[in-house]
């Protein structure tokens, strides 16, 4: 149940700082939190979270920095 609460306090998050410009300090999250609900929040797999987000697991983040970032670890070319 606590799972299910804090995924709407997330979404609920979402949709204030989706629409505001205004507000000067955006929530942010937990990574575990933001990894939880990225299918629904940044529409990629948690696999793609984890590869993005290696390394950062005890910090926080806005959904729109968690965003960007998801968006340029996705723009990189593999090495190989």
């Amino acid at each position: 149940m606590a799972k299910q609460e804090n995924a709407s306090a997330v979404a609920s998050a979402a949709e204030k700082t989706s629409g505001s410009a205004t507000s000067k300090r955006e929530q942010c999250f937990p990574v575990l939190t933001l990894r939880a609900n990225c299918v629904k929040l940044f529409g990629c797999t948690t696999s793609t979270f984890d590869g993005a987000f290696f390394g950062c697991a005890d910090k926080e983040y806005s959904i729109e920095e968690a965003k960007g970032i998801i968006e340029k670890w996705l723009g990189k070319e593999m090495i190989g």
